[in-house]
């Protein structure tokens, strides 16, 4: 099979979602069955175009795909053609092959329900380190290009036909800052349905707690509900709509390369000595004092529909009682 068809299948994945494994053999000594070039794709269904030698040595990479699909890192593997992969291709004296495998992925999309202040800078901040965004209100003067000069596109469209439009994108990142938890209930009431990399909603610590509440008596999982992240963002005492942007544009790129979002000096493979900053006392009421974004331990915690952790988007003393700040005015 000519590689036309393995870079026609790429240019298909870039331009309408999806992913695959590019394997690729980079060197090879000996008797070997293909040579250096040659290519195959893999998808994670099992699905293959080209191959690299067939039968067993196909096989065998497997296992290698399997794990650059989980890690999104590519990985460089030797194989010893000997034995029973050598018998299976009627090689006498066998060889080596040395593969590359590396992860193909469509450039991610990032659908953001709502153009307040929080989503305008998010929009600028997901374009700037690769996404590409799509931004979604039912307002006139939210919804202009002119106003997400970075985004792919902006939508003016009702909140109700928010599942038709994640479903358009594969396994998009969802990010939900409307205006009111009645349009956040109505887009995630379709979106959980959905197939979807990452779902967060930006909301205070009681409103969020009742949205959850909702979804489980609309029919959505308990499980499902469970993955939602709310809180949104990383923990980075965020305050303001572009401080808060910052936070979730964190978590984003956190997700996309399965990271937990930690400071990288408490990493193992920090050099000893790498001061860790101390956690600072907490000023004022417990509720008065939270920020945008669990910490990257709390965001692995898992909780039930019902529980949250703490105001998203809100200044100390903003929401005393849980509430969001009036008028929606950090979204």
């Amino acid at each position: 099979m000519s590689d036309k068809r393995i870079y026609e299948e790429i240019v298909r994945i870039h331009q309408t979602g999806g992913v695959a494994a590019l394997v690729t053999v980079v060197g090879t000594e000996g008797s070997t069955p293909r040579k250096a070039g040659a290519k195959m794709l893999v998808y994670p269904d099992g699905r293959t175009v080209g191959t690299i030698g067939g039968g067993c040595i196909d096989r065998r990479v497997y296992s290698e795909v399997a794990r650059v699909f989980d890690e999104g890192r590519p990985r460089l593997c030797r194989y010893e053609l000997d034995g029973e992969i050598a018998a299976e291709m009627g090689m006498i004296c066998g060889g080596r092959m040395e593969v590359f495998v590396e992860r193909i992925d469509a450039e991610p999309r990032v659908v953001l329900f709502g153009g307040g202040h929080v989503g305008k800078t998010l929009a600028h901040l997901c374009a700037l380190v690769g996404f590409k965004v799509t931004v979604i209100d039912d307002r006139e003067e939210f919804a202009k290009p002119e106003r997400f000069p970075d985004a792919h596109e902006v939508v003016l469209e009702s909140f109700a036909r928010a599942g038709e439009r994640v479903g358009r994108y594969g396994a998009p990142f969802v990010v939900v800052v409307t205006r009111g938890h009645s349009h956040d209930h109505e887009v995630l009431l379709q979106v959980l349905r959905e197939n979807t990399r990452y779902v967060g909603v930006l909301g205070s610590k009681h409103k969020i707690g009742a949205l959850f509440q909702a979804l489980v008596q609309g029919g959505i999982p308990e499980e499902r509900v469970a993955e939602v992240r709310s809180p949104i963002g990383l923990d980075l005492g965020a305050q303001t709509p572009e401080e808060i942007a910052l936070a979730i544009g964190a978590e984003l790129v956190a997700v996309r390369y399965g990271r937990a979002g930690g400071p990288l000096c408490d990493s193992r493979d920090a050099p000893r000595g790498c001061p860790i900053p101390e956690e600072p006392e907490q000023a004022g009421p417990p509720e008065e004092a939270e920020t945008a974004g669990p910490t990257a331990r709390d965001a692995t915690a898992p909780r039930r529909p019902g529980e949250a952790r703490g105001p998203v988007g809100c200044a100390p003393g903003c929401c005393p009682s849980g509430d969001d700040p009036p008028g929606g005015a950090a979204r």
